[in-house]
């Protein structure tokens, strides 16, 4: 069914042990408690668009549903760009606000119109445009509105149609537009500063909203559009209206609010009471449990209307295998929703107990690393003490001891017992005691601060060891949630690029977190690079794989590139040479001279002739490459006899101030910006140039003062360094203007078309891309740029040429040369 979705986030109570439902079933939705069905329409220019760029769904936890539908007045070309521009601008700004819903719903489209007023001050006045934005948050039973230009939202009850806003200019089909009553009725992009109207419902069950571009009531008048959206479901209203809008351009979103039932007495049998006008309309009437211990008859509510058959039956005779087998499918869908509850709260609870972990780790890791540099820092303050001297003012203290000690002995001696000792002899005390006592002061005042350094760095040690077991798991979990985001990124890219965008964004997030982290670990990177290219991928930029074939010295200056597969042409300005490679078996181009490949130099000699100064190089039609040397000689390259041939022209003598040159079948170009002007040279029958003349008509003036590149593929393009390209036809100027380009060209270097190739290739240097354009209309086809792990391969962007049959790009980067393929 097209355009229509299911909102399965709402909680589901499981059936209690003791209670059996009444069934009331729909082909459509079967809901409990609370749920939404929602289908969207969008036809634009007569056909349905699958996946519409002006509006979105989005799921905001904690915020609500967020329904956005926009409509943007104007041209088709770049229509849809802006619209999604500004739904993604509004998601963005509701998701990154805080406070009332009324609040960020008013910051959501105040984003809204700051984008748009921006794009229509960089517009001409005859392309500027206008906008009208309808944002509605659904939140339990609450329903908050903001609208602002063209737009609407309806809500049905009963038999009632509810507008907001009730009246707007916008309601007249005619192409008046009155005074704007309100300030939401203004459109966007009208004002720098906006106020969008905002209305509050409270939502009863049953409840239809529909979002609406404003074709919706020029096309049905109030009693029709009740008409269309009463006592219907989603899809069949938008299928209603798909018929009513013809061809007609209209967008909208159905939402049904679902009903709530109450449980009611159940008979001493279980019973189940079903509606066949019920079955047969697809309308959800409701669910009503019922109890197993009342034998009065069931209460049915008087929201839930009952057929005449059901009353005049009475009780069913227990439950047919039909009802048996939807009590089934809803309790196998409840016990579902109910696992994956319980699934996610044992993943909440195993997150909170890794972070209450990391950060007990954090405390402990904190605590032993203060109680390590406190040991530090003791054992600094040991290192600095003169333990000698301690030592050695500790012996003389024990041995003054030891000889008081001594003398006291004589003393006692003398004074109790008979005799004397000999005075002439000298009691000395134990030298050894001395010399011990000073060796152990000595080892520990060497052993201390050791065991301090020892234990303090066995803490630092653990310390570090926690820090990089937290960091470790911290981590692993960012890599996998990068990698979940990038795996739900590419479920839905093929379907919502949005939300790809969304979660490819989200993944670059958790990437660089990682990267930040742990600078060293090449994984984070690896991730962030991936999911970068695949966001590229969703914006429209096709990614290049490129290979380097060729490096040039630091004075070299590389400016054109001529293929000819298998042949690759390389002109240095700087170093004043040309180059020749050749594609291997492998698409490699390699040197097809000896050395460096070069095949022409200046002061080379050919014939009698000396090369000078060489300005530039094209390829024409009679197989040859032509070099163009400022004293006004043609020399030619034969590729198969691998020789040169030089010609003089007869006015030489114009070449002074010419810088750049192409080529049109047999056909020479050659610009010179001091003269405004390209002089032509065609070729004889026998394929010799002899003289020139002006390419511009008499009354052409144009300065090509800025010219930084020329193309000819019957037409004569010229591109300006300001990013502008001039298309010239016949002599004169052509109108060609670079359409749908979301970022505009910034330093455009060089431009590459031909008469065998079907589009028009810009190098932006400036936004490191090469853009593609449509030849005939100027609309902007796609872009390219290199893989996220060789962006720098753009950051000099220079010289660029494609070969479209083998489907090869060839450009120059500063001084390297590059080889991709071009993606289809």
């Amino acid at each position: 069914m097209r355009g229509c979705c299911r909102d399965f986030n709402r909680p589901i109570r499981p059936p209690d042990s003791e209670t059996v439902y009444n069934l009331r079933v729909t082909v459509y939705n079967k809901f409990v408690n609370r749920e939404v069905a929602v289908a969207q329409l969008s036809i634009v220019d007569g056909a349905w668009q699958e996946s519409p760029d002006n509006l979105a769904i989005v799921e905001e936890v904690g915020r609500g549903t967020l329904y956005i539908l926009v409509e943007v007045a104007g041209d088709a070309e770049g229509r849809d760009q802006l619209a999604r521009e500004l739904v993604e601008t509004a998601r963005r700004a509701y998701a990154a606000s805080r406070g009332s819903f009324t609040a960020a719903l008013t910051q959501a489209v105040r984003e809204a119109n700051n984008l748009f007023y921006t794009y229509n001050l960089n517009t001409p006045p005859e392309a500027r445009r206008i906008a009208g934005i309808s944002a509605v948050v659904l939140r339990e039973e609450e329903l908050f509105i903001a609208q602002g230009g063209p737009g609407l939202t309806c809500v049905v009850r009963g038999n009632t149609l509810h507008l907001y806003p009730d009246e707007s200019p916008w309601f007249d089909p005619s192409d008046e537009i009155g005074e704007f009553i309100t300030p939401g009725t203004v459109p966007l992009g009208l004002r720098r500063e906006f106020t969008p109207d905002l209305f509050h419902v409270a939502l009863h069950p049953g409840d239809t909203i529909v979002l609406s571009t404003r074709a919706l009531v020029h096309l049905l008048t109030n009693d029709e559009l009740l008409d269309t959206l009463l006592n219907r479901p989603p899809d069949e209203i938008v299928e209603n209206l798909e018929d009513i809008a013809g061809a007609a351009d209209l967008s909208a979103i159905a939402i049904r609010f679902a009903i709530d039932l109450a449980p009611v007495p159940l008979p001493s049998r279980p019973t189940a009471v079903l509606d066949n006008r019920t079955m047969e309309s697809g309308a959800v009437q409701g669910l009503s449990p019922v109890t197993n211990n009342h034998a009065e008859p069931p209460v049915i509510s008087p929201d839930v209307p009952i057929g005449e058959e059901d009353v005049d039956a009475g009780y069913v005779e227990g439950p047919t295998e039909e009802e048996l087998e939807l009590q089934r499918a809803r309790a196998e869908q409840e016990l579902a929703f109910a696992s994956a509850r319980a699934e996610e709260e044992r993943e909440r609870r195993r997150l909170q107990s890794e972070k209450t972990r990391a950060r007990w780790a954090q405390i402990v890791s904190g605590t032993l690393g203060a109680i390590a540099g406190a040991l530090a820092a003791v054992a600094g303050i040991f290192t600095r003490i003169d333990w000698t001297r301690i030592g050695a003012a500790a012996d003389r203290t024990i041995s003054a001891l030891l000889r008081g000690f001594v003398h006291l002995v004589i003393f006692a001696i003398r004074a109790f017992l008979p005799g004397a000792p000999d005075e002439g002899r000298t009691i000395t005390a134990a030298p050894t005691a001395s010399r011990v006592q000073q060796t152990a002061w000595r080892l520990a005042a060497l052993i201390f601060p050791l065991l301090l350094l020892i234990a303090g760095g066995t803490a630092w040690i653990g310390y570090r060891q926690d820090v990089k077991a937290t960091q470790d798991r911290q981590l692993a979990e960012l890599l996998n949630q990068a990698n979940t985001a990038i795996d739900a990124g590419k479920k839905v890219s093929g379907t919502n690029k949005v939300a790809a965008r969304e979660f490819f964004q989200k993944a670059m997030t958790l990437a660089q977190q990682a990267r930040t982290l742990s600078p060293t670990n090449p994984a984070p990177r690896t991730l962030y690079n991936s999911a970068e290219d695949l966001y590229n991928g969703a914006n429209g930029v096709s990614v290049l794989f490129l290979f380097n074939f060729a490096t040039f010295d630091a004075k070299a200056n590389p400016t054109r590139i001529v293929t000819r597969i298998p042949d690759i042409f390389i002109f240095d300005r700087g170093l004043q040479r040309i180059s020749r490679y050749a594609t291997n078996d492998a698409g490699t181009p390699v040197p097809s001279v000896a050395g460096d490949g070069v095949i022409l130099k200046s002061g080379d000699k050919i014939g009698e002739k000396t090369v000078g100064e060489l300005i530039d190089m094209t390829w024409i039609d009679a197989g040859r490459l032509v070099a163009l040397d400022r004293s006004g000689l043609f020399l030619l390259y034969d590729p198969v006899k691998s020789s040169w041939t030089a010609r003089a022209a007869t006015d030489g003598s114009q070449w002074a101030r010419v810088n750049m040159a192409s080529s049109y079948v047999g056909n020479l170009y050659l610009l010179d910006p001091s003269k405004n002007q390209i002089l032509r040279y065609i070729a004889s029958a026998e394929g010799v140039w002899s003289s020139s003349n002006t390419y511009f008509l008499p009354n052409v003036n144009v300065d090509l003062s800025s010219a930084v590149d020329i193309a000819v593929d019957g037409d004569v393009w010229v591109l300006r360094s300001d990013g502008s390209i001039w298309r010239f036809t016949g002599g004169k100027l052509n109108d060609f203007t670079p359409r749908d380009l979301e970022t505009p060209l910034s330093k455009s270097t060089s431009l590459f078309t031909s008469k065998e190739t079907a589009w028009l290739y810009v190098a932006d240097a400036g936004n490191q891309r090469i853009v593609q354009f449509d030849k005939v209309t100027g609309k902007f086809v796609r872009q390219f740029k290199p893989r996220s792990d060789t962006r720098d391969a753009f950051n000099a962007l220079k010289v660029i040429a494609a070969d479209e049959t083998s489907k090869k790009f060839f450009m120059i980067n500063g001084n390297q040369a590059y080889l991709a393929n071009i993606p289809q």
